[in-house]
């Protein structure tokens, strides 16, 4: 049976956490370089990683609750809709995001 070295394994391990804190205040100065900028960019690392920064469109949200009042209210003065009614009625809940920006990093 093999027995790992735990001193060995709690080293490797603090300096596992020690990189990753690193790392991740690296992320934080780029994020901070290309805050409110409003250039999309793809470039090539020496080392053949890629960064790029890029804006999408995120996927329009529907408002369920607004929609979900809305009949609540429909049913309870009597008023009643087809389904054609219900179709156009529905396109009024749904909600467009603004676009987004998104930084990737890639070996």
């Amino acid at each position: 049976m093999k027995t790992a070295d735990i001193e060995r394994v709690k080293e490797l391990a603090i300096q596992y956490l020690e990189l990753k804190a690193e790392a991740q205040d690296y992320l934080k100065l780029i994020k901070q370089e290309v805050k409110d900028t409003e250039v999309e960019f793809k470039e090539l690392l020496p080392d053949g990683g890629k960064v790029s920064y890029t804006q999408f469109q995120p996927k329009n949200s529907f408002d369920f609750k607004g929609y979900s009042n809305f009949l609540h209210n429909s049913i309870l003065i009597g008023k009643t809709y087809d389904e054609n009614e219900l179709e156009d009625i529905m396109k009024q809940f749904y909600k467009q995001k603004e676009p987004k920006w998104k930084l990737k990093i890639s070996k």
